[in-house]
């Protein structure tokens, strides 16, 4: 099914231009500008601050494997020039730029180019001895032509007859025939892929093949390497070339994580872009989207339009599909619709704060969070540190839940938890995820305006107690400004997991002198609210909590810090409002 989408993609009209046979657009970093008899120029280097790989052009591309395999008018220093870099064997220099010199004799031969022909009259000229190389040269990247007169500047790469060379001179006419698994017709079959995809996180240099069987392990009743997954040459150039497309930074149709990419299509040409939702969502397009979502507006040719989107990582030279999934866009757009109700939660403000988008969410599993940054988008180097350690296993079902719905695994629950111990509070982002989880398991009842809110009138015991160690936690503060073993970070793990071995503690003992360093009034609110919250239990404090329990635990222990916080907010803003009052009568 993969495969087919990845097929149909590359056949819709407009959407990419294919390359030809045997090509695919890479960046080139260098062009040897010569006169039409050969004669050299200049050398330009089309990234010369080196933060590009250089521009992108449809050059020649296959797998070299082991074999000396020269990518004619486009090729690395050793195979152009016979250029020895540092730590290399020359021999192995030499031999690549021998069959490079061979191909593009042979191309002379057959196509008689004038263009080949002056391209080879130039290599034949002992070029290094004068090439003025540019400052930063990397050997390593890829050089090609260009002839210049006054009329046109041609470059032998995209000559029909150069590409014509190339796929004649790249294809197996004794290939064996068969049912390709993709189309259903019977053609000519391919033993290995002669392209690979490019931009995987950790492949080689050269790209990682999306059909490979290379051990004896996968191979069976008799047959040997991608035979076992027969797919013609016509396929496999298209499915490749239209996940390189997807792949390219510049169709803005991926999302890269630390050790994976995702991409993701539709499949017919409909102007729909769900990035935006799942990296940095802007509040208002959240709100058309639940409006949407209850008004039941219906686009049938749009609505019922399919949408793909497949999680690759590279695995041991071949890449691995760790995701894939496939609905419509109707199905999306009430799904993400759903998500993003899902995960309000008060704020600081006591209002609903900025969507969360799926880096954000995955982000809070991995390092401290505060309110604050928490509601931006994180960018620059922090992101791309964050980037690196995320791994597709986090992503992957946070991105399965946002556009089908299907459950969150409690690993991210456990992940959420464990931070919000380490660190002795819980911020919004953490119990935005954890409420994720336990509404998207059923634990949690999926209503509108259930859990966003402080819910005093909640009687679960280990909502409970993650309110009451809030209260605790509040009352330390203002008893004792300043301290530094607070009891959040003291007892954080143990409370979450045993409330039993620690609350009954921290009422009787801990509390009495809390309340004693305070004011008379502020000692029996607190009092008081300790009191509420412990008549409300039905029996004695819970001994242990499962991961529910837990994740119940977190969000009680946010959400009564948040009417701290409010309040807190609202004092201060009735105090300003004195203030102005008082000045406006003295003027």
């Amino acid at each position: 099914m993969l495969l087919q989408a990845l097929r149909e993609y590359s056949m819709r009209e407009g959407e990419m231009a294919m390359p030809p046979y045997l090509y695919s657009p890479l960046p080139v970093r260098y062009i040897v500008n010569l006169d039409r008899s050969g004669r050299y120029l200049g050398i330009i280097d089309t990234s010369p601050d080196g933060r590009e790989a250089g521009m992108i052009m449809a050059v020649p591309h296959c797998v070299r494997g082991t074999r000396p395999i020269p990518y004619l008018f486009a090729d690395k220093a050793d195979y152009t020039f016979g250029f020895v870099a540092p730590q290399r064997d020359p021999e192995l220099a030499a031999k690549c730029h021998r069959a490079y010199m061979a191909m593009l004799t042979l191309c002379y031969a057959e196509t008689g180019l004038v263009e080949a022909g002056a391209v080879l009259t130039f290599l034949q000229n002992n070029p290094l001895a004068y090439l003025e190389l540019p400052d930063g040269y990397n050997p390593e990247r890829k050089i090609t032509f260009c002839l210049m007169d006054e009329v046109s500047d041609i470059y032998p790469v995209a000559l029909p007859g150069v590409q014509e060379f190339w796929a004649r001179h790249n294809t197996n006419d004794a290939l064996p025939t068969g049912q390709c698994l993709v189309c259903g017709e019977h053609r000519p079959l391919m033993a290995t892929l002669k392209e690979k995809l490019q931009g995987i996180p950790g492949a080689a240099y050269g790209g990682a093949a999306l059909v490979a069987a290379h051990e004896n392990a996968t191979w069976s009743y008799g047959l040997k390497e991608t035979y076992n997954s027969p797919v013609c040459t016509d396929c496999a150039e298209r499915f490749t070339k239209a996940a390189n497309h997807l792949l390219s930074p510049r169709s803005g149709s991926s999302l890269r994580v630390g050790d994976g990419v995702f991409i993701f299509w539709t499949k017919g040409k409909i102007d729909f872009d769900p990035a935006h939702f799942m990296d940095d969502p802007d509040p208002e397009q959240v709100r058309a989207l639940l409006r949407s979502l209850d008004s039941g507006e219906y686009h049938p040719d749009i609505d019922e339009a399919a949408f793909y989107v497949t999680g690759l990582a590279q695995n041991r030279g071949r890449v691995g599909v760790r995701d894939w999934i496939t609905t419509s866009i109707d199905n999306v757009n009430r799904q993400l619709a759903v998500w993003f109700r899902r995960q309000h939660i008060t704020g600081p403000d006591g209002d609903m704060l900025r969507p969360l988008g799926l880096f954000a969410l995955a982000f809070a599993t991995l390092r401290p969070y505060s309110v604050g940054q928490a509601e931006h988008k994180i960018v620059g180097k922090e992101r791309s540190q964050l980037l690196a350690q995320l791994r597709t296993t986090t992503i992957s079902p946070l991105l399965r839940g946002a556009l089908t719905g299907a459950p969150l695994p409690f690993d991210l629950l456990d992940k959420a938890v464990r931070r919000c111990r380490i660190e002795g509070d819980v911020t919004r982002i953490r119990a935005a995820l954890i409420k994720l989880v336990l509404i998207s398991n059923g634990i949690l009842e999926d209503k509108e305006d259930y859990m966003v809110h402080l819910e005093e009138g909640e009687h679960d015991p280990a909502y409970l107690c993650g309110r009451l160690f809030a209260v605790l936690t509040q009352a330390q503060g203002i008893a004792m400004p300043g301290v530094g073993a607070t009891i959040a970070r003291r007892f954080s793990a143990s409370a979450s997991s045993s409330p039993a071995s620690v609350l009954p503690y921290l009422v009787n003992s801990m509390l009495p002198v809390y309340i004693g360093k305070m004011s008379p009034g502020l000692a029996q609110q607190f009092d008081d609210e300790v009191t509420t919250i412990v008549s409300a239990l039905d029996s004695d404090f819970p001994a242990t909590l499962d991961p529910a329990g837990e994740g119940k635990f977190c969000i009680g222990f946010y959400q009564q810090k948040m009417k701290y916080v409010q309040a807190r907010k609202q004092a201060i803003l009735r105090k300003a409002a004195r203030e102005s009052r008082k000045d406006n009568l003295n003027q």
